[in-house]
């Protein structure tokens, strides 16, 4: 049987390889596994390469895209209040394109989570939208 790949791993759900693994696991778009596992929603994973691995919440890819956006993306509200108990900052941190939470919001829900728990909603990106303004642009809106 073939070995899995890190990514398989983690889109598998697979703690007891995900435990195995060794060093640090990056893609050509610069994601860790802790990226990853954010952007698929998967708590129990993310949980422990932050807390047993040591994996770095404040982690970039090459567009600047923290793990804590990765879930906000995914839209996992347990996953995103998980992150924001770590640093709560963390609600308008952005990525290189000047993205903020509420810009990579893909649901109302998450949207509304994410204004809830202190999101600026008057921070525009390089494009000069608001995160209303991409919901809109969606037709979530």
């Amino acid at each position: 049987m073939e070995d899995k790949s890190p990514r398989q791993i983690i889109l598998t759900r697979d703690m007891k390889a995900l435990k195995k693994l060794t060093g640090t696991f990056i893609n050509d778009e610069g994601d860790t596994l802790l990226h990853i596992a954010a952007a698929d929603g998967y708590l129990a994973g993310v949980k422990y390469l932050v807390e047993e691995k040591n994996y770095s919440i404040y982690a970039v890819n090459q567009d600047g895209y923290l793990p804590f956006h990765d879930a906000v993306r995914r839209g996992n509200i347990e996953l995103i209040q998980w992150f924001l108990d770590k640093d709560s900052n963390l609600i308008n941190e952005r990525s290189d394109f000047n993205d903020s939470a509420l810009h990579m919001a893909l649901d109302l829900e998450t949207f509304e989570f994410l204004l809830e728990k202190g999101a600026d909603p008057k921070l525009t990106n390089n494009c000069w939208q608001t995160g209303e303004d991409r919901l809109r642009e969606r037709g979530i809106l």
